[in-house]
């Protein structure tokens, strides 16, 4: 019976690669992977249709034997071609890994450099608050992906 067992979690197990311009983040079998696309959230399982799709800055949840992982993916692709979900990302971060302390910093600093952008609406401002909105992005996405996992 067991070895029956045994079988039916490799069915349902895929490879999961996430991988950035520095390094490879996470490489292993997962039972579903979920992500933030750009027409919405989805979740994939083993044997999942071929798909291809950009990501937006969001997280990554994925669900393995060991329990739920989650990333903090700064924008890239995804491509999924029923056995391997392969993310290619601009950047990644392990949720375990993100210092809070760090991201509430670089929330605060967008927050005043939109405030301040604001104020001062000049003609080149408009590439400054695209700069500026799009690093609060990132660091309230990367506070989300941390609390996910510490429960926060």
């Amino acid at each position: 019976m067991a070895e029956d067992d045994n079988t039916a979690v490799a069915a349902d197990a895929f490879t999961c690669v996430i991988l950035t311009p520095l390094r490879t983040v996470f490489e292993g079998e997962v039972r579903s992977v979920l992500v933030e696309g750009a027409g919405g959230s989805f979740e994939m399982f083993a044997r999942h249709e071929p798909v291809m799709t950009p990501l937006k800055i969001g997280i990554v949840e994925i669900e393995t034997d060991a329990g739920r992982r989650c990333f903090a993916v700064h924008g890239g692709f995804l491509e999924m071609d029923g056995a391997t979900a392969t993310i290619l990302a601009n950047s990644a971060e392990n949720a375990e890994e993100i210092d809070m302390e760090r991201a509430r910093k670089a929330e605060a600093r967008a927050k005043e450099r939109l405030e301040t952008i604001s104020r001062h609406a000049e003609e080149g401002a408009k590439i400054d608050f695209d700069r500026a909105k799009l690093a609060l992005l990132r660091s309230l996405q990367r506070m989300r992906a941390a609390r996910k996992i510490s429960g926060e």
